[in-house]
């Protein structure tokens, strides 16, 4: 077989187009698989670019006459003459090239045989430059370029190029070039192994030239940037030095007053019918800055405004006395008592009335209504005080003024909070309202207190409230109480059946652990209830339970651990409440059971 029908194209000088054919063929033709026709075709390969090299005249073979219809190519004139001809021809070129290169398979195997005497030693000799600078200049060379495609070279450089050359960056980017590979022709070879072998091995050499390339160009462009930036930074300078020499005492003015502003604008948005005086700043500290203003309707009142910055220097948080001082000035002139109460961890005021509000008390119930008559008139005929968010209310002296003021606690609600809106009520609604809280926060935390008149009058009203909350409690996860009936001395009938609620109260961070709590008021009957002995306090702030010749005072704490409650109750204890019999009696069943 000739090695135009080996390459499958007529014969030619054109180089160009026996590369495109053997390229073509290669594709075809595995080395590995096919080791006798690749190196066939790649002799044919080597033998028709000599020819065409030594040839350097156009194509001597004629195109053929085409065969015209229904006639055999036997029967065209000629035909025979013409085809002993040509057959001679390519006779007399195979042996040309046979011979050629039969002559170059010594050149060959030299070429060989030097570059594997430099590839053995690559591995070690890779980072010396004059090394590189061998092998720039040697893959460049006409000797590398006849033995570049044998198949024993690809062989071994597919097979040991990332072995011997895995750390090295130059010298398999220099066989990249050399072997023309690019980016996106690996599917060309997958039918030649050896050269698909190679290209694997150079392609981190590319791809790091890549992104070295890629890198560059970024830094360019980042530089480029950063000049036009610095020239933008420096026409703007010169504007803004020209715009602060101009603006500067304004700006400075502004910096200056810029905190007064803030407080003034703030006091005008709080009371929006009052003007104040221009703030002064009377005292500074970390993070907190304190401002005193007065109002121009009364120059005597002192207000004070503070201020809270964060470490950013942004403002979180203001506060400020007016309406507490206000609502305080106008109590003194109605004969009213007034006082303060901070905001507390275990509550908090669902209005706007900062840290601590101020609270208008009452001295007890039965003057109770006249105190409401007062309040609401205060409020109706001062207007200035209907721009406060609410006031407080508060029995005088309760043990637990922030419990009845919110009327409740952690776990537990017993009534609506004590603030009102006095200029929107009649005196009549407000009474009702407060007696009622004060009632149901008499019974659930200072029943100890209550006199046998309070019990007789409220126990009806209270055991309907009782009803409600042993709903309520219903309603909850966690319901549990305790009914029992309210007797007093010289009385056979029940003056009314009490509720005693048990509360659910979270004292972890994770919601898991729960306690059983009671208030201190319902333990207070509770205790009374199952027959323990029980002295109230001379001063009202307390009781003390006593059982086996030890006694345990409650009042410090609004509401006691269900548990240790439990460990001051008698056994075998009857359910009358306040009954003296019945407590006596199991006082001497306990000391017989003793003995």
């Amino acid at each position: 077989m000739g090695i135009w029908e080996i390459l499958g194209i007529a014969p030619t000088t054109n180089i160009r187009q026996i590369k495109k054919a053997y390229a073509a063929k290669s594709r075809e033709v595995h080395p590995e698989e096919k080791p006798e026709e690749f190196r066939m075709l790649h002799e044919a390969y080597q033998k028709a670019l000599q020819y065409a090299k030594k040839a350097g005249q156009p194509d001597p073979v004629k195109e053929e006459s085409p065969v015209p219809p229904n006639r055999t190519e036997d029967q065209t004139p000629g035909n025979r003459t013409e085809s002993a001809e040509r057959s001679e021809k390519g006779t007399e070129e195979e042996d040309i090239l046979r011979s050629y290169f039969e002559k170059q398979s010594d050149e060959w195997e030299e070429k060989l045989a030097v570059f594997f005497d430099h590839w053995k030693e690559v591995k070690f000799e890779y980072r010396n430059p004059e090394i590189q600078k061998w092998w720039t200049d040697y893959l460049k060379s006409k000797d590398f370029q006849d033995i570049q495609w044998h198949p024993k070279l690809l062989q071994v450089l597919g097979e040991e190029m990332d072995q011997k050359l895995h750390y090295d960056y130059m010298i398999r980017l220099l066989f990249w070039e050399a072997y023309h590979f690019h980016s996106s022709d690996a599917e060309g070879y997958l039918c030649q192994e050896d050269l698909l072998k190679l290209r694997r091995g150079l392609y981190p050499a590319y791809e790091r030239r890549q992104q070295e390339e890629a890198q560059k160009r970024l830094d360019e462009e980042k530089r480029r940037i950063e000049e036009r930036r610095a020239g933008i930074r420096k026409r703007i300078s010169l504007v803004l030095i020209v715009i602060l020499t101009v603006t500067a005492p304004v700006f400075l003015y502004f910096i200056l007053t810029k905190d007064a502003r803030y407080v003034k604008t703030y006091m005008e948005q709080r009371y929006p019918e009052t003007e104040f005086s221009r703030p002064k700043k009377i005292k500074t500290s970390d993070y907190n800055i304190c401002y005193e203003v007065h109002s121009l309707a009364h120059p005597d009142i002192s207000a004070t405004v503070l201020f809270r910055y964060s470490l950013k220097g942004n403002v979180y948080g203001e506060r400020d006395d007016y309406g507490l001082q206000l609502l305080e000035y106008y109590a003194e002139q109605y004969g009213l008592h007034y006082g303060r109460l901070e905001e507390g961890f275990d509550y908090c005021w669902s209005y706007k009335l900062g840290e601590e509000i101020s609270l208008l008390y009452y001295s007890d119930e039965e003057t109770l209504s006249e105190f409401c008559e007062t309040v609401v008139r205060m409020f109706q005929e001062q207007k200035e005080l209907q721009q406060l968010e609410a006031v407080g209310i508060c029995k005088e002296g309760a043990l637990y003024p922030d419990i009845l003021v919110n009327g409740k606690m952690e776990g537990f609600k017993m009534t609506d909070e004590q603030f009102y809106r006095p200029w929107e009520m009649d005196a009549a609604v407000l009474e009702r309202s407060v007696l009622n809280s004060y009632m149901r926060y008499m019974f659930h935390f200072e029943s100890w207190n209550l006199t046998p008149k309070q019990y007789l009058e409220w126990g009806p009203d209270y055991e309907n409230a009782c009803r409600e909350l042993e709903m309520s409690s219903r309603e909850g996860e966690y319901s549990l109480g305790y009914w029992y009936d309210l007797y007093q001395e010289e009385r056979e009938e029940p003056v009314c059946k009490l509720y005693l609620p048990v509360y659910i109260e979270n004292k972890a961070s994770d919601g898991i652990a729960y306690t059983k709590m009671m208030p201190v008021g319902d333990i207070y009957h509770y205790l009374l209830a199952e027959g323990t002995p029980i002295t109230a306090s001379e001063d009202g702030s307390g009781f003390f339970a006593e059982i086996n010749g030890q006694s345990r005072f409650f009042g410090e704490k609004p509401a006691e651990r269900l548990k240790e409650v439990e460990q001051w109750i008698l056994p075998k204890s009857p359910v009358f409440l306040n009954d003296p019999k019945q407590i006596e009696q199991l006082l001497e069943q306990y000391e017989k059971s003793r003995g």
